[in-house]
Parts: C-alpha cells; structure tokens; sequence
C-alpha cells in the first residue's frame, strides 16, 4: 500500500530467493528489487525469481561468452580448470585481495612490520586491478573501491547496466 517505486534488500542468496519468490507469487511486481554483493550469486540469476531483480556491487560477473583481456581469460579458464566451475564475485574478489596484498607485501620490503605493511597498503593510490576497476587507498581511507556496478538478471545471466558509479 505505499506504493514504493524500490526495495533495497541486505539479503544472501538463498534470503533473496525466498523473498523474491513471495514477491512474485503474491504479484507484487511492480517494484524494483536491489540488492548487493552479498546476494548476487549465480544462483539468483538462475533461479526463476530472479528474472529483474538488480545489484549494486563491486565489480561485474564474468561469462564465458564476455570480452576479456588475455589475462582475464586465461585466469577464467585457469579457473574453470582447476576448480570445475566458473569462478563467481568471491573467486574475482578473492583474487583481487591476494594480489594487493601480495603488491603491498612488495612496497613493504623485506623487513617487514605491521606499521610497514599498512603504511604499503596506503601508499597504494590508483590501483587498477586485472578486471579493469579501480581501488585507492590512503590514511584516511581504507576502503578501496569508491566506485559500483549495477547489474540485473536477464535470461538467467547478470548483465551490467552502468559501470563506475560513484559514491
């Protein structure tokens, strides 16, 4: 009855599922749906629910059909290979974290401390990962990304809508 044009849910997978599934079932459709990282699982997108259902998150799924630089591809099938499966949002994001702490661990030296290893990971200003988004660190700052994809379901896939938004 409020006639909400949006839902914003901070949901996991299978939470989002349910709801979105209640959702349909009781035809309320005409609302978007938005989610985040945390709900924008393969999973959801394949699931008949999950047609329109939207997400804003750090960097957007990759398909095997998708355009890819040469390392991008070669990490996907290296993945593909030695784990079976496509890799998803954490596999990228587990990714990105090994390889900044391993680029910090480098600026940090052999010497290494608690104090030198931070004062590394704030060095790193401008940080363009193998997927092409950015990341800056500072004192002040430790978040990294300051920047969202949006994405939504179409036809079992996630399709991105808008690259680098700000925030």
């Amino acid at each position: 009855n409020a006639n909400c044009d949006l839902v914003l849910m901070g949901t996991v997978h299978r939470d989002t599922i349910l709801v979105l599934d209640s959702a349909r079932k009781m035809g309320w459709d005409d609302v978007a749906w938005v989610g985040n990282n945390a709900a924008y699982g393969q999973v959801i997108a394949e699931h008949e629910a999950g047609e329109g259902y939207y997400a804003f998150v750090h960097m957007a799924r990759r398909y095997p059909d998708d355009d890819m630089t040469p390392e991008v591809r070669a990490w996907f099938e290296g993945y593909v290979e030695r784990f079976g499966e496509e890799p998803g949002l954490p596999a990228m994001e587990g990714w990105r974290g090994a390889d900044l702490v391993v680029q910090a661990l480098e600026i940090a030296g052999r010497d290494l401390t608690r104090e030198k290893l931070v004062a590394a990971l704030e060095s790193m200003h401008d940080v363009t990962d193998m997927f092409g988004y950015h990341l800056s660190f500072g004192p002040d700052d430790h978040k990294g990304a300051s920047e969202s994809v949006l994405s939504v379901v179409r036809d079992g896939r996630w399709v991105t809508l808008a690259q680098r938004i700000s925030y």
